[in-house]
């Protein structure tokens, strides 16, 4: 599948619906099914971003904007280099703003869909590490433009598994951070309501403590 560009992310998940199909219909001597089950995964993910992202948009109260995805640059200096080596693009799933100046206020937030929300580290619940470093990734590298971006929230928000509803939220230096689920088998007035106060709480996570992630009774 060729490299879609900027302006043709729009076409990703018909392209990956019609890469899925095609596979499958080749000739596979493994018997395992990971393929089908990698390509149906990543499909799910999409359909689950594109619907958290577009609710946004329309169910969001007057004066936030939405940007999903949204690209954000590194704070480097241009160089007229030539290297052969660039950068990783930068790309949350969703960016949410409201207001300006000093008042201003920023989400970013990267849906997730795994069959466990969390990872187990010596007995204990952990987040997945390489979602916490990509979110850190988003919030510290663009600190440098303002206190809008440096008391930035990151959001991961996992869509909910068997393991039950799970809750963390805290504070990385300036940055409030918080883990959510998402129930999505519950009737829809229900997801409309708790993704309505997942934004609303934004402005109410603790800066000092710590909370666990429990599992729901």
């Amino acid at each position: 599948m060729r490299k879609l560009g900027r302006n043709e992310r729009e076409y990703m998940l018909i392209m990956l619906v019609c890469d899925w199909l095609h596979r499958n219909k080749m000739p596979d001597e493994s018997e395992s099914g990971g393929r089908f089950a990698d390509i149906a995964e990543l499909i799910r993910w999409r359909v689950y971003e594109k619907f958290v992202a577009n609710f946004m948009r329309m169910r969001l109260p007057a004066g936030w904007v939405v940007n999903a995805p949204m690209r954000l640059n590194w704070n480097i200096k241009d160089s007229d280099n030539q290297d052969d080596i660039q950068l990783p693009g930068m790309h949350p799933d969703i960016v949410l703003t409201r207001g300006e100046g000093e008042s201003a206020r920023r989400v970013v937030i990267d849906t997730k869909w795994y069959s466990d929300a969390t990872t187990h580290h010596y007995g204990r619940e952990t987040v997945h590490n390489s979602n916490l470093y990509q979110m850190w990734s988003y919030l510290s590298s663009q600190d440098h433009k303002g206190d809008s971006h440096r008391n930035a929230t990151g959001i991961l928000l996992y869509a909910q598994t068997r393991e039950g509803a799970k809750r963390l939220c805290t504070q990385i230096d300036s940055h409030p951070f918080q883990v959510h689920t998402l129930d999505l088998s519950q009737p829809w007035q229900d997801i409309e309501c708790d993704l309505k106060q997942l934004v609303t709480e934004t402005t109410q996570c603790p800066t000092t403590t710590t909370t666990p992630l429990p599992t729901a009774p």
